[in-house]
Formats: C-alpha cells, sequence, structure tokens
C-alpha cells in the first residue's frame, strides 16, 4: 500500500510516477529494462527470435509492470479519496468556531479526566463571553465623507463558512467512512 489513509501526506502524480518507477527498479534494473525492451522489439519487427529464457523473461517483466501499475492506480484513488477526507475534515474545523457576527455566550465547562476507567471531575472552568462583531463599519474619504459598510470580516466569515458548508454538504459516503476511520484512529491514539 502506497497511501497512509490515517496519515495527512497525499501523493501527487511525480510522487506517483517516481515511486513506480522505484517499484520497477526494485526488481529490474534500466539496463535490464533496455535489453527486455530491446530483445521484445526486435523480436516484434521480425529481427529477432527469443529463447525460451527471454520468453519468460519477458512474461515476468510484464507481470511486475502490471501489478506495479495496479498499485499506482489504487494509490492515485487512494491519494485522491485523502484528499477529499482531508478537505472535509478542514471544512469541519472552519465550521466548528464561532461566528463572528454571533460571539459567544458564556460557558461554564466541567472537564472530566478518566483515571483508569473511572471517571473523576476537576475544577470548574468558565469561558468568557465573546462579543459579537458589528455588522457594520464605518469608513471616511479623504473628503471627510462617511460610507457605512458591511463588515469585512463577517463578510470573509460567511464566505468562509459557505465555502465550508458547501465541501460538507458535497461529500461523498466513501469520504465520509474514511473520516469517520481517521476520527477513530486519531482517538485511539490519544
Amino acid at each position: 500500500m502506497w497511501i497512509d489513509l490515517y496519515d495527512n501526506f497525499p501523493m501527487e502524480q511525480a510522487q506517483l510516477d517516481k515511486r513506480n518507477n522505484a517499484c520497477i527498479r526494485s526488481k529490474y534494473s534500466e539496463d535490464r529494462e533496455n535489453m527486455i525492451n530491446r530483445m521484445l522489439i526486435g523480436s516484434l519487427a521480425g529481427m529477432y527470435t527469443l529463447s525460451k529464457e527471454e520468453e519468460i523473461l519477458i512474461a515476468g517483466y510484464g507481470a511486475w509492470c502490471k501489478e506495479v501499475q495496479a498499485q499506482r492506480v489504487q494509490a492515485r484513488e487512494d491519494s485522491i479519496l485523502l484528499k477529499k477526507a482531508i478537505k472535509h475534515e478542514k471544512a469541519q474545523r472552519r465550521l466548528s468556531k464561532y461566528i463572528l457576527s454571533v460571539g459567544v455566550k458564556e460557558r461554564i465547562g466541567v472537564p472530566e479526566i478518566k483515571i483508569e476507567d473511572e471517571v473523576t471531575q476537576e475544577e470548574i472552568i468558565a469561558i468568557a463571553p465573546i462579543e459579537p462583531l458589528s455588522p457594520t463599519i464605518k469608513v471616511t474619504d479623504e473628503e471627510g465623507k462617511v460610507t457605512i459598510l458591511k463588515n469585512p470580516l463577517i463578510s470573509k466569515d460567511e464566505a468562509e463558512r459557505e465555502k465550508a458548508q458547501k465541501i460538507i454538504d458535497e461529500v461523498g459516503t466513501e469520504v465520509l467512512n474514511l473520516v469517520q476511520l481517521r476520527r477513530n484512529n486519531e482517538s485511539k491514539r490519544d
């Protein structure tokens, strides 16, 4: 398996090409591959007759290249899937942040600490409120004219949220399954 679906490093096309070549080189040197290609071309052109050993060598080379190509195709599919999962996770993190135009009300939290399957409670933590941003800002031009505009931070927040929500809405089942597997794997490591 070329791609670790629990990691955050999908492979790009150049990396897949390099890995493909490395796999082929693990069994066939460049000189050996060139020799095989010359024998095959000569045979196909009717200028060279292959011995039984050469036919076996060419068949083995072809089978190995086919196996490596199948691994490459799987790695490309896995890489695409991983990119989508990472994008989905990033969108989820973006949406989990508070909305600038709404702010955050004061909250009181009681963290739980797990000690050998026994749950104990620690100190109470108060989370201070965060006031919402003003929906508009005043801009004064060089002539002293005041213009009221929508707060650009709120506009940016809304645009980012809309983009993140679209990513989440359009995700397929296969990506959701991988995101869940990655989340479960992450919690096992903690």
